[in-house]
């Protein structure tokens, strides 16, 4: 980030709102802390300065710029002519204030304003929204049952290893599953486990469907984890087969190579 040297720098203050504009790739004001300055600020309006680029963009006081036009009384800035994306993530607390979804969705963003590199990150913002979908449940969906790390989320590495149609019949078929089974069972561990063991080879989902009905009672005594449900999903997977199937087994197996594989990311992102 670049040094900051008030020498050379006027605080500058305006009512004239529209001139400014958001940052594209900052993550979007919330509704809940505009409210939170407007009532602390109604009642003593202590200055803060804010920091705009060359171009109008907000590199930091996005709330407070709200909250005062909310108010009518004036924004506070000075102009740091050469800021940008780099120094919103620092001056954010080395971006520690920052949720993995801020970060998603800054790289979404960054994908629309012309960086190819990120458009895995807009997939993933398409496919929460449009199926109205937290941030941890839509990349297990898109990763396969095992979900990235804040290291590769945060350092734009993110990618997506499932196919969307993929994606979208595990969720149609998870869907069906907390109709059947209450939801009670929707949990992370839960659509984990069920994605991993689609994987298991010779596994049949419409068996499974069928036969974990009868396992609800069971199933609502499981503790919320992927070892205990793989073994529960096995049980009721058997139940009176002919032809059972190693689930547990090597669902488990497929499990652990596919945590090795994220800690190796991990590790490899890290170092960067």
């Amino acid at each position: 980030m670049k040094r900051l040297n008030l020498e050379n720098v006027c605080i500058e203050s305006t009512t004239d709102y529209g001139r400014f504009k958001a940052m594209v790739g900052n993550r979007g004001t919330i509704d809940a802390n505009i409210k939170k300055l407007v009532a602390s600020m109604s009642e003593q309006h202590l200055a803060s300065i804010a920091i705009v680029n060359g171009d109008d963009e907000i590199i930091d006081g996005q709330h407070r710029y709200k909250a005062c036009e909310e108010l009518g009384i004036p924004f506070n800035y000075i102009v740091m002519p050469d800021y940008g994306i780099e120094e919103v993530h620092t001056l954010n607390s080395n971006m520690k204030n920052w949720s993995n979804e801020d970060f998603v969705r800054q790289f979404s963003d960054r994908y629309k304003d012309g960086e190819e590199i990120f458009i895995n990150y807009y997939k993933l913002v398409q496919f929460m929204d449009n199926h109205e979908l937290k941030l941890n449940s839509a990349l297990l969906l898109l990763e396969g049952g095992l979900k990235s790390g804040s290291i590769h989320l945060r350092n734009g590495a993110f990618t997506i290893s499932e196919t969307r149609e993929d994606a979208l019949e595990n969720l149609e078929e998870l869907i069906d599953l907390q109709k059947t089974l209450g939801s009670n069972l929707t949990s992370q561990a839960f659509w984990q486990t069920y994605i991993i063991c689609k994987k298991v080879k010779g596994f049949d989902s419409s068996r499974f469907l069928n036969k974990i009905k009868r396992a609800k009672s069971e199933l609502d005594e499981v503790k919320d984890q992927f070892g205990f449900y793989v073994t529960a999903f096995e049980d009721a997977y058997n139940y009176h087969s002919s032809s059972p199937l190693n689930l547990a087994f090597t669902a488990k197996s497929i499990f652990k190579q596919a945590k090795k594989k994220v800690a190796t990311k991990e590790e490899e992102n890290n170092d960067d």
